[in-house]
């Protein structure tokens, strides 16, 4: 049986009145070296040592429920000669808490400081040995500060440092791209270039002919020859195997210019 009293912190300690004092607090903490000083008292352990290593104690099912906390050992003899025999106990992050609204700039500074002159920090207290700026954010049951976050990012790349390859390489396939892109279209303008030209050089075959004979029949069939050229460069054109620019143009005055000799010379 037992009766539990709440007290101020520098109250909870062992007494006449109080037979068991508990509390969340260093291991080193003053408080505590002094308590273990005095030879009546002794630490209480939460469970066998053995049971740890099973999952089975009392702390696996607190550190099961609650993911901030975790089995600890404090080693025989840590305080003068006790404890007798290691003691279990369980242990919890320290953390550092302000209001949301705090500005970022403040908070950024504030852990700077903390971290930079971590060893000054220890030699007041060796318990502040524990603290690291590497730790798992995602194990905190609140949220981190924007300022905390922004240190610990800090070091972390840019997004163009992080991504610099990936968008050289993407850089470097779309000019490749691009050239192949403009070498295909290049070649499919020369090709065209080079059916129009043959069509050029049909025309003016054609027309030396014309003006070589007066024969009707003759003109005739060459006026059919022109027409039956003419129709062959349209199919080309509608299937987009030539194009539709000042060379074809040129092309078709030359064409008309023909048949109209062909119909002059009858």
């Amino acid at each position: 049986d037992y009766i539990p009293v709440y007290t101020d912190y520098p109250e909870n300690i062992v007494n006449d009145k109080i037979d068991i004092s508990c509390s969340v607090t260093s291991f080193n903490d003053k408080r505590i070296i002094d308590l273990m000083s005095q030879p009546n008292l002794r630490l209480f352990s939460f469970d066998e040592l053995s049971n740890v290593e099973i999952q089975g104690s009392t702390i696996n099912s607190l550190s099961l429920r609650n993911t901030t906390l975790s089995p600890k050992i404090i080693p025989k003899h840590t305080y003068f000669n006790k404890p007798q025999t290691p003691i279990l106990t369980v242990s919890t992050n320290a953390v550092l808490v302000c209001r949301s609204d705090m500005d970022n700039d403040i908070v950024y500074e504030i852990t700077e400081s903390i971290i930079s002159h971590k060893s000054l920090i220890v030699n007041s207290n060796p318990i502040f040995r524990i603290i690291n700026e590497n730790f798992n954010t995602s194990e905190l049951r609140f949220p981190i500060h924007p300022g905390v976050q922004m240190y610990l990012d800090r070091a972390k790349p840019s997004f163009l440092e992080k991504y610099a390859e990936v968008m050289a390489l993407l850089l470097t396939i779309t000019v490749l791209l691009f050239g192949l892109i403009t070498s295909i279209g290049n070649w499919q303008k020369l090709r065209k270039k080079d059916r129009i030209d043959i069509y050029y050089q049909k025309v003016l075959d054609l027309d030396k002919v014309i003006n070589n004979t007066s024969s009707s029949e003759e003109l005739i069939k060459i006026e059919k020859e022109l027409l039956n050229i003419r129709d062959e460069a349209f199919k080309l054109l509608i299937n987009e195997k030539l194009s539709a620019d000042e060379s074809f143009n040129i092309f078709l005055r030359i064409m008309e210019s023909c048949i109209q000799k062909t119909h002059t010379n009858r």
